[in-house]
């Protein structure tokens, strides 16, 4: 039996719910069709906060908070199983919410579990549901025993769940001053210093545009170094303003939670050049300089080497591995992985940086829903025949 994983997002089933579009029950309506041809089908969906807002009035003062993201969280998940149970009654197939995070995968025990709850209800011809978010999940592994932590507890969670939300932390506890310092030292030729994310994507939101005093498609057209610099500031300066300015802030979350940037798949993707570039040429000196101790100082290599080895959590790993260690990234239109291993067959190091991109929608969401980018990048470590096919390919582009 053929098994498919769709990942359906929090834009979609807010759509659905305003009648605005028939997305998902083409998509569903696609399941039912497929699986009656013998296809067994994961659903990976978002949009539970979404629906909870759409249903219950909260005060201003209690959005963005920790505790209101689990509240309607919680309100939300009935929401959207009544939506897809509804669905696929309508067809009688039964479907199934599992509650399932990273934590699930970090454990040989826990990952057995989770896999033999799936494999009881393909067995049962049930569809299930798992509701999963990265940025949640890394709040929660910070505030699971007390609501305060350490900065390193904040560093590890911030690498082993991608949080953009902990980055911008960061990015504020350095300061731009220090950060184009940092910049300096590591004298990367072709990367553009990072910039806050909040700052990006409130600039690039068409939703936000009539809160802005200097909207993105004043940038559009042209890629010409003093433009993006330009274009870098504004970006800075407007993560700075919704920072300082609470008011403002919270009729930012209010859009945002609403609509989110307001661009399509196909526009959210195109828009991947207002972000802070780099070369996988920088990144690979980079990871070297890491692997040998060569990053500001040894004390300094050795914490970020450690804080990337969550990815060898596992008992699968250890299989293929000696070591490893990564930091993957995942925004639409484009997949992204930095990694360095030693391979337990010949015992070879080797650091990477693997980019994704331009990548068409539909096979973006395929691959980032099955981490199809992830386990390819790892094999290019231990697997000789795939790095020679890939080095092959990539020859006959150059």
């Amino acid at each position: 039996m053929k098994r498919i994983v769709i990942k359906i997002g929090s834009q979609i089933i807010l759509d659905d719910e305003e009648g605005n579009s028939n997305y998902l029950s083409n998509i569903l309506n696609e399941i039912v069709s497929l699986k009656s041809k013998g296809f067994s089908f994961t659903i990976v969906s978002s949009g539970a906060v979404a629906l909870a807002k759409k249903h219950i009035t909260i005060k201003k003062s209690q959005e963005g908070t920790t505790s209101s993201k689990q509240a309607l969280s919680s309100i939300g998940q009935v929401y959207l199983m009544n939506k897809y149970k509804s669905f696929f009654n309508l067809h009688n197939i039964e479907c199934a919410q599992v509650l399932a995070g990273r934590d699930n995968f970090n454990s040989r025990l826990a990952y057995l579990n989770i896999r033999s709850a799936l494999e009881e209800l393909y067995s049962y011809n049930v569809i299930p549901i798992i509701n999963e978010n990265a940025h949640e999940e890394a709040i929660t592994s910070l505030t699971k025993n007390t609501f305060s932590f350490t900065v390193d507890d904040a560093m590890r969670s911030m690498v082993e769940f991608n949080s953009l939300a902990i980055a911008d932390f960061f990015w504020f506890k350095l300061g731009e001053h220090n950060l184009r310092v940092l910049m300096n030292e590591l004298a990367l030729s072709d990367t553009e210093m990072p910039v806050p994310f909040s700052g990006i994507y409130s600039t690039i939101a068409t939703n936000l545009a009539p809160i802005l005093e200097k909207p993105i498609q004043n940038y559009y057209g042209s890629n010409s170094s003093a433009n993006r610099d330009s274009l870098f500031s504004l970006m800075i300066e407007t993560a700075e303003k919704y920072a300082q300015n609470d008011s403002l802030n919270l009729l930012r979350v209010g859009i945002m939670s609403e609509d989110r940037i307001n661009l399509s798949f196909i526009q959210e993707r195109d828009a991947l050049p207002f972000f802070p570039q780099t070369t996988a040429s920088d990144i690979t000196s980079l990871l070297s300089k890491l692997w040998n101790n060569e990053i500001i100082n040894e004390e300094v290599s050795k914490n970020i080497k450690e804080k990337m080895r969550w990815a060898f959590n596992s008992a699968s790993m250890t299989k293929s591995f000696s070591d490893y260690g990564a930091f993957y990234d995942a925004r639409m239109g484009m997949l992204s992985g930095i990694d360095f291993g030693t391979s337990i067959y010949d015992n070879h190091t080797s650091v990477q940086a693997v980019f994704f991109d331009k990548l068409p929608v539909a096979f973006w969401l395929h691959m980032s829903a099955n981490h199809m980018q992830e386990d390819y990048q790892q094999r290019l470590i231990w697997d000789p025949a795939l790095y020679q096919t890939t080095i092959q390919n990539i020859k006959m582009y150059e």
